[in-house]
């Protein structure tokens, strides 16, 4: 559990600094575009991420 909140947060983390870069080369619609990109992969990352743990553990409660 401890991992999937990690990767989570790294990806947050990194979307947030794609946004910040974005508003510093005032090129916001571009790296706007890109951020979204990028927190549709790294949803579908944890999800995939989360699906691998618990077959691994066994899908056991």
């Amino acid at each position: 559990f401890d991992r999937l909140l990690a990767v989570g947060l790294v990806g947050s983390n990194a979307l947030l600094l794609i946004v910040l870069i974005g508003f510093l080369y005032e090129r916001a619609d571009m790296f706007l575009d890109l951020a979204l990109t990028y927190a549709i992969l790294n949803f579908i990352g944890v999800l995939a991420l989360g699906k691998f743990l618990e077959s691994r553990r066994g899908g056991n409660p």
